[in-house]
């Protein structure tokens, strides 16, 4: 009952949270149109004898939203004869938007976002809400790299925090990192890091060959399984 209870009063502060922002951006933001759904699809061979599909989905919303997610589908680690078998999924979409940078004393790039995490479809899922500050990085090898700092102080499952990096960063003609880094604090007293990031090299405008790094801290503490992977594979960009 005390975990229902705190659920849905998150869900309801949420959901205030973004009504009252939704009802200012109207009132400065009419364009109500969409953009089409873009969609990324990846297929990783991780070292750990297993495979992962991940596909991600984004889109811009009316009155200045947007919408970005992926779904996980992975085999089980250290079972090679079934590592193309799906075993396992976890899922994360955001909905975000921009304050307006005369609300945030001039700063551009300053937002907030609601974000649903979901494990293997049970019911044990999350829902974080928080902050987000993206800036450029356009004096790297490419004026498309940037940086995105997250911190989520509130969490409906497991009473946690999360603070996150993402990034894409060019560094060669062809040649760029991307993925992120998750600080997750455990009011139990057992933080974990979760990091994944990636280089890719993009063969055309359809098909990237890509290179993963992997770390789960919450993989790591359990006995049976390997906190860290190397997973080459190829991302397909519809």
């Amino acid at each position: 009952m005390i975990k229902s209870a705190k659920w849905i009063v998150s869900l309801n502060l949420s959901l205030l949270f973004f009504s009252g922002a939704l009802l200012t951006s109207y009132a400065e933001t009419p364009e109500t149109s969409f953009s089409l759904p873009e969609f990324q699809a990846t297929y990783y061979f991780d070292s750990r004898d297993y495979n992962t599909l991940n596909i991600q989905t984004s889109m811009d919303l009316p009155l200045g939203f947007d919408f970005w997610g992926f779904t996980d589908i992975h085999g089980n680690q250290n079972d090679p004869d079934r590592r193309f078998v799906p075993e396992r999924s976890f899922m994360e979409y955001r909905l975000r938007r921009d304050f307006n940078p005369e609300w945030v004393f001039g700063i551009e790039g300053l937002g907030f976002e609601l974000e649903y995490n979901g494990f293997d479809g049970k019911e044990t899922t999350a829902l974080r809400y928080g902050i987000l500050y993206k800036h450029s990085l356009s004096f790297l090898f490419d004026d498309a790299s940037w940086l995105q700092w997250r911190y989520h102080p509130l969490e409906t499952f497991e009473e946690g925090q999360q603070a996150s990096v993402i990034f894409r960063m060019g560094i060669a003609p062809g040649f760029y990192l991307s993925g992120f880094v998750d600080y997750n604090f455990d009011l139990d007293g057992k933080p974990a890091w979760v990091a994944e990031p990636q280089i890719n090299y993009e063969l055309n405008e359809l098909v990237d060959v890509v290179m993963e790094i992997r770390y789960n801290g919450f993989e790591a503490r359990n006995s049976q399984l390997k906190g860290f992977g190397l997973a080459p594979g190829f991302k397909f960009k519809f």
